[in-house]
């Protein structure tokens, strides 16, 4: 087991709506914002949030989809989920400074099936890969993907989340279509690549972190809706929503999750949540990595008399 991080080093970072956050990353708090604040990814299908609703944010990170829905919203009733101490240290300081109105509860633990302790990978250059269950997230990549597929995919997706110059990613893109510019990138980006693999490895730690379950939760705050469950949990989000007891299930209104598609999880979570009484939406085109990482957005409402 490695020793466990103290503390990430967080500096102060401006968003490009104006708010101030601390980040780890530069480049992935620049991916994230996209994904949340532009391209509002949790919020898409029918999932809305309104003031006074009450919120789960399970593999809350450094807290942007918080922060996003309290600044959007008056009088919430928020509960953030982070297992990693390091990480929960920036999420609490980056939810208190937007707090506003609203009542937050932040938890140093994660959710699954039951209570038990689990090991997280943990990459502090790269937090929100975190995973405890790393093999299922590799599973779901789609085999022998060229990596070619990969590297552009890469790319498209870093340069739209404004993370690189624009005219970086088009001239990448461009150079893939010719073949000697095309193998001059590739054995660049192979580089560039083991060197990252190296130093993800030198920097990757194992940290024991206790679990809980939603339905655990929900008896110890007495909550007796919750308006909208968002779950992102690299690879265990199966695990979260076995969580919640039957008698549970009618207290949830809406769930928006991430889903690995490994073994056919995909289908496994619209047949639970079908099963509940929610209308599922399942959305595999979120971006160039989502597909070829075998991801899927899973968003699932129930009617006004469900």
């Amino acid at each position: 087991m490695s020793p466990v991080v103290d503390s990430l080093h967080a500096r102060p970072f401006d968003l490009p709506n104006g708010l101030r956050i601390q980040a780890v990353s530069p480049l992935e708090t620049k991916c994230l914002y996209h994904e949340i604040f532009r391209e509002n990814v949790y919020g898409q299908h029918g999932v809305t949030i309104s003031d006074g609703d009450c919120v789960m944010d399970v593999g809350a990170n450094i807290g942007l989809f918080a922060i996003r829905a309290l600044s959007q919203r008056q009088r919430l009733q928020l509960f953030a989920f982070e297992p990693i101490p390091a990480v929960f240290d920036v999420l609490q300081q980056n939810v208190r400074a937007h707090q506003g109105d609203s009542q937050v509860t932040l938890a140093n633990f994660g959710l699954a099936d039951c209570e038990k302790e689990a090991i997280f990978d943990f990459n502090p250059f790269m937090t929100v890969w975190t995973s405890s269950r790393r093999d299922d997230v590799m599973g779901a990549v789609q085999p022998n993907t060229p990596a070619l597929t990969l590297f552009a995919a890469l790319v498209s997706d870093v340069g739209g989340a404004g993370a690189i110059p624009r005219w970086a990613t088009r001239l990448l893109l461009a150079s893939l279509k010719i073949a000697v510019l095309r193998q001059a990138e590739l054995a660049l980006a192979a580089v560039w690549w083991l060197a990252v693999r190296a130093r993800r490895n030198r920097a990757l730690q194992k940290h024991r972190c206790q679990l809980r379950t939603i339905s655990s939760v929900m008896r110890e705050h007495d909550i007796q809706h919750v308006d909208l469950l968002k779950v992102d949990v690299e690879g265990a989000e199966l695990d979260v929503l076995r969580g919640v007891d039957d008698a549970d299930w009618k207290k949830i209104r809406q769930v928006v999750l991430e889903v690995h598609d490994v073994d056919g999880r995909v289908e496994v979570v619209n047949g639970l949540l079908g099963g509940q009484g929610f209308d599922v939406e399942i959305d595999a085109n979120r971006s160039a990595m989502a597909r070829v990482g075998g991801i899927h957005m899973v968003y699932a409402t129930r009617h006004p008399d469900g």
